[in-house]
């Protein structure tokens, strides 16, 4: 079977996202289990955000002494620890330690994964960033209501077994396709000019308050439909779905 590095793209963020929502749908079961509180959880989930956009400020530095395909083969099965170890957490430390941790991981593939697609945008010679980040928020609202489901009537967990072959195809298909390139070979520049550092930094600060917001937004929604009524953990999913479509 061959496969395409658009369609390789394509599939990589849709698991990025199925990673994600899988850990957001679990996450009322998983503060219960760890007995964490709404002001602790806040702290800690301000502190996963800063380790994300931390990893994404110094992409660059990373970016000059390896690829982002050699960071997708390795940061995907890091993540896939992380997950793990953050779906079977019961204390409060363990939740902030695998919740810091996943975030890390989080902010550097999304780093990567986003620079590659640049690449194979310029390669398609047509706009497909769209459709990369479509399959995200489809993948984060799909895997977070399974995340929830599988969270109460099962053990949060078990959804990372459900993850296990569409993860093992991403990395299959990152190896396979992917080249070793630096993170900013094949795009060409349309201008000759490069634009001001302080241009550079207010947008990075503009993108930074984005990724921040839509991440607060996502990780709340299930704890609000959880709060109000305990009794629709199961379907707490349905709140971060609203948010990820």
């Amino acid at each position: 079977m061959r496969i395409s590095p658009h369609a390789t793209i394509l599939v990589t963020f849709a698991c990025f996202g199925a990673i994600i929502g899988t850990h957001v749908g679990a996450l009322p079961v998983l503060i219960k289990n760890s007995g964490i509180s709404p002001a602790t959880y806040g702290l800690v989930a301000t502190l996963g955000m800063l380790a994300n956009i931390s990893c994404m400020m110094l992409g660059g530095i990373l970016s000059r002494y390896t690829s982002p395909r050699a960071v997708l083969l390795v940061c995907f099965p890091l993540l896939f620890a992380t997950m793990t170890y953050a779906l079977l957490v019961n204390s409060v430390f363990s939740f902030a330690l695998s919740f810091i941790l996943t975030a890390l991981a989080f902010g550097t593939i999304d780093l990567f994964m986003n620079a590659e697609a640049s690449v194979v945008e310029q390669q398609e010679g047509r706009p497909v960033f769209n459709m990369y980040h479509g399959a995200v928020s489809f993948s984060i609202a799909v895997f977070a209501i399974i995340g929830s489901l599988v969270s109460v009537l099962l053990q949060p967990w078990f959804a990372m077994l459900l993850l296990l072959p569409f993860l093992g195809f991403t990395w299959a298909a990152i190896y396979k396709v992917i080249p070793a390139h630096q993170a900013t070979a094949g795009i060409k520049s349309g201008s000759s000019e490069k634009l001001p550092r302080r241009i550079l930094t207010f947008m990075g600060l503009a993108a930074g308050l984005n990724v921040s917001c839509e991440a607060a937004s996502i990780l709340w929604a299930g704890q609000l439909l959880t709060s109000i009524a305990p009794e629709l953990a199961a379907i707490s999913g349905l709140g971060v779905a609203f948010y990820g479509i």
